[in-house]
């Protein structure tokens, strides 16, 4: 069965889904976007970031003990990620979802408190290049604060840590806008547009994924968060940065930019956490079977409908 097949971590998920990654981003490159010959670098590239995302999520999930050791988060991140077709063919979405889910690795990293310093660096580094996509990434500097408080690692040098890179990154874009004499692209970088134009998700056959998926992630964000309420130490800590981790991506989402949906992938990392905890907890076999097929036909759906619709 599809639950028993993935409840322990072996060699052939690392083969199996990635092929499956690469079956569904050339089904959607096929049926939903014409690609243009200077294009397909990026196709090829945004591909090939999926995949390196896809073993980052197993590394951060495994490395921090945010789920049992099994494959349930990969299957249920290209799952989840398949139900998202706009977002797998824009380029720009997959690249600052990728800064982001680096930037998140090392935020979580923080919790064993060795190297903080190299780690808060870097982690605002990769939000800031997420930061150029899409202004909403800054957001997550939040999230960065919000770790260091809950690892303890929040001394006056640490916290201010942050402040080199950001304080480079203007530099070094004064210079390049004074170069080109481009500063009217300064006003649109950090405007903070807000863009709730999520219509795509609230007309069919989208509404119907929307509906299924909000309501598994609501029921499963309900278990986390109680779950975090009993938990003690450096686990009940870990958890409530991945559940602020989860309101800051959320937020992001909903706000920003709609067309390329930015901060999709860490929202769909922090989803995926939930999930597969819950369905790791279910008291029956045949409810943790019955919910991952389920969410695996998910997709599937997806494409009968898109093509129903388009024929």
């Amino acid at each position: 069965m599809l639950y028993r097949a993935f409840a322990k971590t072996k060699p052939i998920h690392f083969l199996i889904l990635p092929i499956v990654l690469c079956i569904i981003y050339g089904m959607y490159q096929w049926l939903f976007w014409k690609v243009a010959d200077f294009s397909w670098v990026f196709t090829i590239s945004g591909l090939a970031l999926l995949i390196f995302d896809l073993f980052l999520v197993d590394f951060i999930a495994q490395k921090n003990n945010l789920t049992r050791k099994n494959a349930l988060v990969i299957l249920l991140f290209t799952v989840v990620l398949a139900c998202f077709p706009k977002t797998l063919l824009q380029f720009e979405s997959i690249l600052a979802g990728t800064f982001l889910l680096i930037a998140l690795r090392r935020i979580i990293s923080l919790r064993t408190q060795n190297n903080s310093i190299q780690k808060i660096f870097d982690s605002t580094f990769w939000i800031l290049m997420a930061a150029l996509i899409n202004e909403w990434a800054l957001l997550f500097l939040l999230a960065l604060y919000a770790a260091m408080i809950l690892f303890k690692t929040a001394s006056v040098q640490q916290l201010s840590v942050p402040l080199v890179p950001i304080v480079l990154a203007a530099i070094l874009l004064g210079t390049y806008f004074s170069i080109t004499e481009q500063w009217s692209e300064v006003s649109q970088m950090v405007s903070f547009s807000v863009e709730m134009q999520l219509t795509e998700y609230t007309t069919y056959p989208e509404n119907l994924i929307t509906f299924g998926l909000l309501s598994l992630a609501s029921v499963s964000l309900v278990y986390y968060i109680l779950k975090t309420q009993r938990q003690k130490g450096l686990k009940k800590e870990t958890s409530v940065v991945i559940l602020m981790m989860s309101l800051v991506a959320a937020v992001g989402f909903g706000l920003g930019h709609s067309l390329h949906h930015n901060l999709l992938l860490p929202l769909v990392f922090c989803a995926v956490v939930w999930m597969a905890n819950l369905l790791q907890r279910l008291p029956k076999a045949w409810m943790q079977e019955g919910v991952l097929w389920l969410t695996v036909c998910m997709p599937l759906l997806i494409l009968v409908l898109q093509l129903t619709t388009k024929s």
